[in-house]
């Protein structure tokens, strides 16, 4: 194609504002997070209580701390996908948000002891939360790389990281609707055990199917 060609194809067809881009990007976001919060309440229901959460310390704040991580991974996904704009506040933010949890937890643990937190933790319910948040995660990313195509990361590996966080994210907070444990080691243990994993796996799979 000659120059000539393609300067008159995009004056047929000029580029979108950057507000209109952004909307229809989190219009997309938003649309997928509803998507799977119907899932989980068609498919496994919605926990009893939630109502009820202001009244719970431990259920606000595995809620607070899902909420937040969704955040922060957001925030840093859509960063990392335009040039010029900074992600390291975002990333390590994510990463002392895991910090926190993980000490959080071994408080839980060591003032409560062992035996009374493991029934908490150990149960039934493990293997369908790790299965839930990593279907729902591959699902996730599998639509936000499609929605990455219209974005420009200077950094692949470090949009690919944000994008498996925020994936995970999504799919943890989705599930954790239903969930009814809201013990920290088990927070800290299976919701991101399996966010980790899911990051760990997806990252070359991701940066492989970016579009820059």
């Amino acid at each position: 194609m000659r120059t000539d060609d393609l300067i008159c194809m995009m004056a047929k067809n000029p580029p979108c504002s950057c507000a209109k881009r952004a909307a229809i990007i989190w219009g997309s976001v938003a649309v997928l997070f509803a998507l799977l919060v119907a899932a989980v309440f068609f498919t496994l229901g919605v926990r009893t209580g939630i109502q009820n959460v202001f009244d719970d310390p431990a259920m606000l704040f595995k809620y607070s701390f899902l909420a937040a991580a969704l955040v922060g991974s957001g925030i840093g996904w859509w960063r990392s996908g335009h040039p010029g704009r900074c992600c390291k506040l975002p990333f390590y933010g994510m990463i002392g948000l895991g910090t926190f949890l993980v000490f959080d937890a071994g408080y839980a643990l060591y003032t409560q002891g062992p035996a009374n937190v493991a029934p908490q933790v150990f149960d039934g319910s493990a293997g369908m939360c790790v299965i839930s948040i990593a279907v729902f995660a591959a699902i996730a990313a599998a639509v936000l790389v499609l929605v990455s195509k219209c974005m420009a990361p200077v950094n692949a590996c470090l949009h690919a990281c944000m994008t498996a966080i925020f994936a995970s994210s999504l799919g943890a907070l989705a599930y954790g609707l239903h969930c009814s444990h809201d013990h920290p080691a088990y927070l800290a243990l299976w919701y991101g055990g399996t966010a980790l994993a899911f990051t760990l796996i997806a990252l070359p799979i991701i940066r492989k199917r970016q579009s820059w």
